[in-house]
């Protein structure tokens, strides 16, 4: 076992000698790099919490049924009565839609114990429910609530515009983009930094790219800002030329250095910022072989890999990985 101290030499250089910062141990550069908000109205109100609790006793329902009965008992026209009870219809089926929502995220377990319900934006609420209320199938009620989950655990983390860009994405968009994000590299360290996500378009002996036009329509929804074969989309960088780097690859944190002068070389394409909030919801890397192919390319470009075992601050032990013959 070794330990390494990785303080030093752990940003990603890009072709171009700039700084792109693939991984910063100490400081956690990767964060969304949010000033802190007020205080503001709580999410989960008085009056839903209400709601949930007349379902339950199935008086909400039963409420709906009678303003229905109401209205085909009255002396209204037949035009108007059908206008009110499709509102009451939609008022309802509505409401149970952002009730369902909110009961997945909250029985989920994932929500953690020292979570500020209190800070979640009540505009950003008032959103979230206008799009959470459109959800029927239980897929889509699941990744609501989800994202309901991680904005509750960490309040600003999806911006009004997110939520209306999952809202305009169709069951074949989320495919795709829960693709790329299982070609990416990145993610959260041990020690809480992170790593802005990467996906590899083309490895050594590998092809990651998706369809074209699939990609083509993540970037009109304004998650990606690339098109598949488009000129200066990618950008080449270089790994491990400064000493150890720590980089997560699908469910592993790996360190890799290079001999003095070697380096190896990655080209990948760039999520824009609603990109980055959105990969939230995905696992990154773990599309079936993408982490042991990443690892042999590393290996075969003559780096020194390892595998992290234990990971304090800037401090961590791995296992070496030796060359396959």
């Amino acid at each position: 076992m070794n330990e390494i101290n990785a303080a030093s030499g752990n940003n990603l250089n890009a072709a171009s000698g700039n700084n792109v910062g693939l991984v910063n141990v100490g400081n956690s550069t990767f964060n969304l790099n949010r000033a802190p908000k007020a205080k503001r109205e709580p999410f989960v109100t008085a009056s839903l919490r209400a709601k949930l609790k007349t379902r339950a006793d199935k008086t909400y329902l039963d409420s709906a049924i009678e303003n229905i009965n109401r209205v085909e008992n009255s002396d209204i026209d037949g035009a108007s009565k059908a206008a009110i009870i499709a509102t009451i219809n939609a008022e309802l089926a509505h409401n149970l839609n952002v009730e369902d929502v909110v009961q997945r995220a909250f029985s989920s377990g994932n929500i953690e114990e020292d979570a500020d319900i209190d800070a979640v934006d009540p505009e950003w609420a008032a959103r979230f429910t206008d799009f959470a209320g459109s959800k029927y199938s239980s897929e889509a009620q699941d990744i609501w609530a989800k994202l309901l989950v991680e904005e509750i655990n960490s309040p600003g983390c999806f911006s009004k515009k997110t939520l209306s860009i999952l809202d305009d994405m169709d069951p074949s968009d989320a495919r795709t983009f829960k693709d790329l994000c299982e070609r990416c590299i990145g993610g959260s360290l041990p020690n809480g930094s992170y790593q802005e996500p990467l996906p590899l378009m083309v490895g050594l002996h590998e092809d990651y790219s998706l369809d074209a036009n699939a990609i083509s329509r993540l970037k009109d929804l304004g998650l990606v800002a690339f098109d598949i074969g488009g000129v200066g989309m990618f950008t080449m960088s270089k790994l491990g030329a400064e000493g150890w780097q720590l980089i997560n690859v699908g469910k592993h944190t790996y360190c890799l250095s290079c001999e003095r002068g070697g380096s190896v070389e990655i080209v990948y394409r760039g999520f824009t910022r609603f990109g980055i909030e959105l990969f939230r919801l995905c696992d990154l890397g773990v599309t079936e072989g993408f982490e042991d192919s990443v690892v042999d390319s590393w290996l075969e470009s003559g780096a020194e890999v390892g595998i992290v075992t234990e990971m304090s601050g800037s401090e961590f032990k791995y296992a070496p990985i030796c060359k396959p013959f």
